[in-house]
């Protein structure tokens, strides 16, 4: 049976949302390369569902409340894009045009024939924004963690595919704010934790992605089972291609242009399961950003690795 979605309130008090207890609603809150596209393409096979890709973060990069002019830029800078381009996609909305606020009350419809709502989001697109009137209501709240090491390692080589000389790649901290963020996008996804153990869920759902992917079908049971996801061996395939982002998930137009340019879901999109995790890089064969921007983070990665959902393994 489908547990009622509520909130804590700022006194204390439990408030149920009766216009929302017929959907399940979950967010999974991630940092970039983390595997959390495969998680969506995974869960998007369950029937009767609708999935949201990084709405807020595109909301924080174009929406009327946010950095429109800078992402623009970007694009231009980028991959020679303009507003024309964004316009001709064919799917997704557009983003320039969607402030938070539509964005919530979407989220907090009700639409037909949909049972499960399923937001994978990165948690900087809320960064200098009021977390308590912001982030929508009614929803489990969920956390995805993949160790600094990792996540930085495959973001500097994203960021500087077709570079052979390595003296001229480019380095994180290079990048500007919009993408990486003060925090370097652990410190956003901590802040967000903190917030729902203290106001929401004080045992909030974390899943290791090297679980996930050392025993998927052990641990994406596991998982779905607490926020009340229906499981089924299904969700441990899918069909390798673009055809969910362009066609099938709620996702913004710019979205779907910046991925097309920049390949940023390649590999997701050339899969069709969970595959093994690579080892963990050691230290000593990490360049000096990259051991910057983990060493940065790590108090928060560990922190919520310690809460982290606990299963055996059938491996």
């Amino acid at each position: 049976m489908m547990e009622t979605c509520s909130v804590i309130t700022s006194n204390g008090e439990t408030k149920t949302d009766d216009h929302v207890n017929h959907v399940n609603r979950v967010f999974i809150w991630c940092t970039p390369r983390s595997v959390s596209t495969a998680v969506l393409k995974s869960i998007s096979k369950v029937p009767n569902s609708q999935m949201w890709c990084e709405p807020f973060c595109f909301a924080n990069y174009c929406a009327p409340d946010g950095n429109y002019k800078e992402f623009m830029q970007w694009f231009k800078d980028s991959w020679g894009v303009d507003e024309n381009e964004i316009d001709s996609v064919q799917g997704g909305y557009l983003g320039r045009t969607s402030s938070y606020k539509w964005l919530a009350e979407q989220m907090e419809s009700r639409p037909p024939n949909v049972k499960l709502i399923f937001v994978k989001e990165l948690a900087f697109g809320f960064d200098g924004h009021d977390l308590f009137s912001k982030i929508p209501k009614g929803f489990r709240h969920t956390f995805l963690i993949r160790h600094p090491y990792k996540v930085f390692a495959s973001w500097k080589r994203m960021i500087n595919r077709g570079v052979v000389d390595t003296s001229k790649q480019m380095k994180l901290t290079d990048q500007p704010v919009y993408l990486l963020p003060k925090g370097y996008h652990f410190q956003e996804q901590y802040r967000i934790y903190r917030h729902v153990k203290q106001r929401i869920d004080p045992k909030p759902v974390v899943l290791d992605v090297d679980d996930l992917l050392n025993d998927p079908a052990t641990y994406l049971k596991a998982y779905c089972e607490a926020v009340n996801i229906p499981y089924s061996e299904e969700l441990l395939h899918w069909e390798a291609g673009r055809e969910d982002m362009d066609n099938k998930w709620m996702v913004s137009k710019e979205e779907i242009l910046a991925d097309q340019h920049g390949g940023h879901n390649r590999e997701t999109f050339g899969s069709t399961c969970f595959n093994k995790p690579k080892q963990c890089p050691d230290r000593l064969d990490l360049d000096e950003d990259v051991l910057h921007c983990s060493d940065s983070v790590l108090p928060y990665y560990n922190e919520m690795y310690e809460n982290k959902l606990r299963v055996q393994s059938t491996n």
